[in-house]
């Protein structure tokens, strides 16, 4: 990231927040990424145009690719379909019908010009996303739209609907005026051109629903399920020895590669084949490898040894000519000491680096023989299980996997078949003899005077055919809708039930999605246009995970009122046993969280969190508790290796609100052991007995209340974890100075909890329930307004920073955490507190150390309250 580019501590959050974590609510980053591989090699095979491909790789780091649709479009669809709906049930005369049918395609054409034009400019596969995404919404708007009506209806409507799309799309594409490249104008003539528009979801179609289809090519439904049936047989028995022949030639070299190269379900003589083979071929690889990397591992011992021999007698050299030097014996000597030197360095170096190619030569083949010792561990149960689940689909994507695996081992004509296969197609068009005579001319049939001659060549291409100009289609709209993600949904309505759900997506689309420029828009968006906020900048999140990712917390707590007990009761043996009461209280749960106790301070104390704080607190201590004696264990320096954790920050906040909470549970549980602190205030009637802590008065509420303060960061610069000069683990740093400047924060009616920037960051990082809660927020029933046009206006209104996240909830927790200021740290003129809450806005840049800095070079640290929901 360039040094220079200015964000906004919203930019800094939400990158941490939405793009660090596989498995978020709105991205599906893993399943994205392998449907991108299998769609991949299955667009490879039908040789479609890769623009497709290049598009998706683009939104891989996001996990779904939104398309933002403007109001005048969804309106624009939704008109087109009911005005088809109205004509279709108002029909009486054809002629009449079609005239009427016409006008509107000239209409929706008209106004679709201009969002075809722009969004075919987007990249080379523009128009074919287009394509699929229009048919794919008219589909859904069909399906919604038709309920109730009757099944010779709906099917009228899709044809037509499918014929006057189809027309519109064509004329559309020639009046946007944009050069397309023949493989993408034949992609559309061949397949898209063809996606009929069905209502019913794409994963639920099955042969019954592409029956009329299949009838056009002269196929019934049980004939095309018959020579189906047969050529799946075929498939598979090839498929299998595929996998056996790929084992033979040595082309799988791990357990992974294996699965995939199975394609088919495996029958269990099969998987106990490709078994036994495959143990033959594995101890023979084995041997191979334990021969190579046993050589590997001589070269390198031997590269040792010549360097040690030849480091030995140049070190020697040196130091028989500093000695020469050293008694004065030969003044020419020293430069002979300087030369023998260079030499000696330039040796190491070289060696260095010999050893070091050899030591990675070494490691990958310790992986790749490693890899191959776990295929011994392969069952026939494993693969037969594995192949039984990678071919459990829905039945659209299984009619497409077996067109793709036939065009992958025989291609696209009768060439490659096996003669038994057409022997078998000709038994089929026999058996149903019957059937093909009763039909009016059957393309794989001719009754001859004496005989009759069946053509089961083209039987099998004609049966191909059916899946090039229906089958695949219909995939190729099901699959790149997987990827597709319309927003707002065209089918929201004021029934929609999980609205909420829908709105916090919003958030996410408004305040990551649209700034990070990670969206396609079919629509006109001057608001977007002329907002800065979404100009396309350089993506932080590489940086943000790298710098904020691992880190080391420390948290200070600070009894609040210590003065004024001691003060009160004048005893300085009970002061002791109640502040030894308190804080073995806190300790128990700075344990429970893996927290290092490092100091009791008297008023409060300072616990370290990181990666390996619990561990390195058993190493350095043996079982004991805060003020009672310690039994110290003898420790090395590894024992005392601090580590960077993931989770230091929400290890850290969690033992904070365990604090607070025990904080209150200690006065509830003495109050009657302070009454007499209280002699002059007016609440001493109290009568103490039963009283809870919410029902306290708030003199009393403020006994041993605490400030918490957690500053986060990295080991050596931010913090130093030690042994100290009496014997104790100790911790030095700014992270020590900065907590213990949070842990003094007031609040006269409660204890409270600041944390840093880099605390947050950390969090939001490792913690996948964050939810945003956005400042000026308008709660709107739907029955005040259209759920479209909410969700519409409330995604803008966050891209174009009218409104953003001031506060994060972490509902498995029960907290909040509230931005409530920064201070600036400035060369010149020292520290600088600023307590106001509209530092969102706030120019900065993030260094390549981390650092967060403002336009004048000051390094900035934002403060975040935390407060414990009611």
């Amino acid at each position: 990231m360039r040094n220079e580019e200015e964000l906004t501590i919203k930019d800094i959050e939400k990158s941490a927040i939405y793009s660090a974590k596989d498995d978020s609510s709105f991205t599906e980053k893993e399943e994205f990424a392998r449907q991108l591989a299998d769609i991949k090699y299955k667009w490879n095979i039908a040789e479609f145009p890769a623009g497709v491909i290049q598009l998706l790789q683009d939104f891989v780091d996001v996990g779904r690719v939104y398309v933002l649709i403007d109001k005048k479009f969804r309106v624009l669809v939704y008109s087109y379909v009911k005005n088809l709906i109205q004509l279709l049930e108002e029909q009486q005369d054809r002629d009449n019908f079609l005239s009427k049918v016409k006008n509107l395609g000239k209409t929706f054409e008209d106004e679709l010009i201009p969002y075809c034009t722009a969004f075919i400019k987007l990249s080379n596969a523009g128009i074919i996303v287009f394509y699929v995404l229009l048919k794919g919404i008219l589909s859904a708007i069909i399906s919604d739209e038709v309920r109730g009506k009757s099944t010779k209806f709906v099917k009228q409507l899709e044809n037509e609907t499918t014929r006057l799309t189809n027309s519109i799309l064509s004329f559309v594409v020639r009046k946007s005026r944009v050069s397309l490249t023949g493989s993408v104008k034949d992609f559309l003539d061949t397949v898209l051109i063809k996606i009929p528009i069905i209502a019913k979801p794409l994963d639920k179609i099955n042969l019954n629903d592409i029956k009329d289809f299949l009838a056009q090519k002269g196929f019934s439904l049980k004939l095309f399920e018959e020579l189906y049936s047969m050529l799946v047989k075929e498939l598979n028995e090839t498929m299998q020895r595929s996998v056996l022949n790929a084992i033979f030639a040595y082309e799988i070299s791990s357990k992974e590669e294996l699965l995939r190269s199975i394609g088919v379900e495996l029958t269990r003589k099969t998987a106990e084949e490709i078994v036994t083979n495959l143990k033959k071929v594995v101890e023979k690889k084995l041997s191979f490898l334990k021969e190579k990397v046993k050589e590997t591992t001589d070269e390198i011992e031997k590269n040792f040894r010549g360097f040690d021999q030849a480091s030995r007698i140049l070190w020697d050299a040196i130091t028989s000519e500093i000695k020469s030097v050293k008694s004065g014996k030969d003044d020419n000597t020293l430069e002979e000491v300087v030369d023998r030197s260079g030499v000696l360095s330039s040796l190491i170096t070289k060696k260095m680096w010999s050893i070091r190619e050899l030591l990675l030569k070494k490691k990958k083949l310790d992986k790749t023989l490693n890899d191959i010792k776990n295929l011994l561990d392969v069952s026939p149960e494993e693969l037969i299980k594995y192949s039984q689940k990678k071919t459990r689909t829905k039945e659209l994507d299984k009619l497409a996997n077996f067109y793709f695996a036939f065009v992958k081992h025989y291609g696209k004509n009768v060439n490659m078949l096996p003669q038994n296969v057409l022997v078998e197609a000709e038994k089929i068009l026999k058996l149903f003899e019957k059937e093909l005579e009763s039909t009016e001319e059957s393309p794989f049939y001719e009754k001859r005077f004496l005989t009759r001659r069946y053509y089961p060549e083209r039987f099998v291409l004609r049966f191909i055919k059916c899946f090039e100009d229906t089958i695949v289609p219909l995939f190729v709209e099901s699959v790149l809708m997987k990827f597709f993600i319309i927003w707002p949904p065209v089918l929201l309505n004021e029934n929609q039930r999980d609205i909420s759900r829908y709105e916090k997506e919003a958030y996410y689309i408004g305040n990551f999605i649209i700034p990070n420029n990670k969206i396609l828009k079919m629509g006109n968006f001057p608001v977007l246009d002329r907002a800065k906020s979404i100009e396309k900048r350089t993506d932080i999140t590489p940086m943000i995970i790298r710098n904020f990712s691992n880190v080391v917390a420390v948290l200070i707590f600070d009894i609040r009122g210590s003065t004024f007990m001691g003060t009160r009761l004048a005893d300085a043996k009970r002061e002791s046993d109640i502040r030894k009461e308190f804080n073995n209280r806190m300790l128990k749960i700075a344990e429970r969280y893996g927290g290092f106790p490092i100091k009791d301070t008297g008023d409060g104390g300072i616990i370290l969190f990181a990666g390996n704080s619990r561990e390195l607190y058993s190493n350095v201590f043996a079982p004991g508790r805060l003020g009672k004696e310690w039994i110290r264990t003898r420790y090395k320096d590894a024992d005392l290796e601090l580590k960077e954790g993931k989770e230091s920050a929400r290890m850290a906040l969690l033992t904070a609100k365990g604090m607070l909470l025990e904080a209150q549970r200690f006065v509830n549980d003495n109050i009657q052991k302070y009454s007499d602190w209280f002699k002059h205030e007016k609440e001493r009637e109290l009568l103490f007995k039963g009283v809870s802590y919410a029902q306290l008065p708030p003199s009393y509420k403020r006994i041993f209340q605490i400030g918490v303060g957690i500053a986060s960061g990295h080991i050596g610069e931010d913090v130093y974890f030690s042994i100290n000069a009496y014997g104790d683990p100790d911790i030095t740093g700014n992270l020590v100075r900065d907590a213990n400047l949070y842990s003094k924060a007031r609040n006269p009616e409660s204890s409270v909890i600041l944390m840093d920037t880099t605390s947050l960051i950390n969090l939001l990082l490792s913690e996948d329930n964050v939810e945003p809660i956005v400042e000026n927020v308008k709660t709107v029933s739907l029955s005040e307004t259209e759920p479209f046009d909410f969700l519409f206006d409330t995604t803008l209104n966050l891209a174009i920073g009218h409104r953003g996240p001031t506060k994060y909830k972490l509902k498995k927790f029960g907290l909040v955490i509230e931005r409530i200021g920064k201070r600036i740290f400035e060369k010149t003129k020292g520290e600088r507190i600023v307590p106001v809450l509209s530092v969102s806005e706030l120019g900065v840049t993030i260094s390549d150390r981390g650092q967060i800095k403002d336009p004048k070079g000051g390094v900035v640290k934002f403060l975040y309250e935390v407060s414990i929901e009611e």
